[in-house]
């Protein structure tokens, strides 16, 4: 071979490398057409445990959201309609409690349907407090109250939690509770905000959300306009799912709540003092009649209307397979270039032509690795799943590499680099607040070492194959 023909052939190479190279990023973009399906597929997974949590929740009881007791006296009003009729409207006086004081532990439990596994919890709460009748005599106060018909009102948002019988202590006295709220109800929140934990299911199967509950308990108190100081005493055993929430409808309200569970999501509007460790959290809301916008007499209509919203717990998994699987399946990108740079650059050093459909196989192979992780996470877990995934995608693409390369050592090295690069994605999905100081650090290793083990390569005269040996080799991969 004279020396030109050797500069042209050295140039062709050039040529096929360059081609090379661009039909794999060509296959890198084609590749995104299946993280996308995959992505989606793991978002209608997830929708479909959400309805089943919502469906074992039906049963157990749902979205829980208490409120303090409220003293509400009925009144009525005068009105005329358009022919001049006069008709008489029932109003409500509410009256919010000087002081409240809810004590609660909680405990999980778990629920299975199907392959599916829903948490659920049990709250015994102790709820004691007084009102105070004073300033029933001022001028904006309607002179027509109805004292005989009084009652003590409490929201409860799904009645079907209620795990024993409820009793109010009035005043040192025994009253039987009765459902409803007697045509009252709490509105909570801004207008604006909805709160998710006072949630109901349409006929069509859609969760929709509100604000208002109109759900709870009430006992008939006639009211002895000589006594001026009420106290109340309740026992309340409720069941409930996801969430776990409170009213802060007192002027003073003070929540303790206890728990063994050890992942709790604090959430509302006002964060508690707490404590959290593995044997589980203890924490204390503490909210002064200075804290809110909450009138002590309230002469609203029948929904009474808190600017304040509510607070309380989420009671789910932290970090569900769900949510890490969607979080791998971002990085699949990332995979699939890092796999396809150690393949690229074994093929030069090793002298080896790998066909561009071989790299298409093993793209494929990298996908398949995440939808192994989402079909084994719903049943064993995501981290067993994450090992179940690693090891077959990785053997198989060793096995394969093997027969490609007919050399061990190259099928060895992009094992061992594969599985380096699995081992970096998993350290970043279980890391929360360092994951970007983590992945950004590998990243730049991972850019280093490629710049090391490449800074010797001439890309213009890198051949596959020695041009004295195959003199006239021109064809393109």
């Amino acid at each position: 071979m004279s020396e030109i023909q050797e500069q042209a052939w050295y140039k062709t190479r050039g040529v096929q490398i360059t081609l090379k190279l661009a039909m794999i990023f060509f296959l890198t973009l084609f590749l995104l057409i299946p993280k996308f399906a995959i992505l989606d597929l793991i978002q209608e997974r997830q929708q479909y445990y959400d309805q089943v949590n919502v469906e074992v929740s039906k049963g157990w009881g749902g979205q829980q959201v208490i409120s303090a007791p409220m003293l509400v006296i009925p009144y009525k009003i005068q009105s005329t309609d358009q022919n001049g009729k006069i008709t008489w409207e029932e109003e409500h006086l509410a009256i919010a409690a000087d002081q409240c004081m809810i004590d609660a532990d909680l405990t999980t439990t778990s629920k299975k349907k199907s392959i599916y596994e829903v948490l659920l919890y049990k709250s015994q709460q102790s709820i004691k407090g007084n009102f105070s009748t004073k300033g029933l005599d001022a001028p904006d106060i309607p002179n027509n109250l109805e004292w005989s018909k009084a009652f003590i009102a409490m929201a409860v948002n799904d009645l079907k939690g209620l795990d024993a019988k409820v009793d109010f202590v009035i005043n040192g006295q025994k009253i039987p509770s009765q459902a409803g709220m007697n045509g009252f109800g709490i509105r909570y929140g801004h207008p604006s905000d909805i709160d998710m934990a006072a949630s109901s299911i349409s006929p069509s199967g859609t969760q929709s959300y509100d604000n208002t509950i109109k759900h709870g308990l009430h006992v008939p108190f006639p009211i002895d306009v000589t006594v001026k100081d009420i106290t109340f005493d309740i026992s309340l055993v409720v069941k409930g799912g996801q969430k776990l929430s409170f009213i802060p409808n007192a002027l003073n309200f003070k929540t303790k709540l206890v728990s063994s569970y050890p992942h709790p999501g604090f959430n509302g509007d006002y964060l508690p003092e707490h404590k959290i460790n593995d044997k589980g959290f203890e924490a204390a809301w503490n909210l002064l009649e200075y804290n809110k916008n909450l009138r002590h007499i309230s002469t609203e209509s029948s929904i009474l209307s808190i600017d304040d919203g509510s607070f309380g717990i989420n009671v789910k998994p932290l970090l569900n397979h769900y949510s890490s699987t969607y979080r791998a399946g971002k990085y699949m990108v990332l995979v699939i270039i890092l796999t396809f740079l150690v393949v690229f650059l074994t093929e030069l050093i090793q002298k080896q032509r790998i066909h561009i459909f071989q790299y298409t196989l093993i793209g494929f192979a990298i996908a398949i690795f995440f939808v192994l992780l989402l079909s084994f996470s719903e049943i064993v877990g995501f981290t067993n799943s994450y090992l179940i995934a690693t090891i077959a995608t990785a053997g198989l693409t060793f096995m394969y590499c093997r027969s490609v390369f007919h050399n061990i050592k190259s099928a060895f090295s992009v094992l061992g680099l594969q599985l380096l690069i699995y081992g970096f994605i998993y350290t970043i999905l279980r890391m929360e607040e360092t994951s970007l100081l983590v992945g950004s650090i590998g990243l730049f290793v991972i850019l280093a070492a490629t710049m090391y083990f490449t800074r010797q390569i001439n890309w213009y005269e890198t051949s596959v194959v020695d041009p004295k040996i195959v003199d006239n080799d021109q064809n393109l991969d």
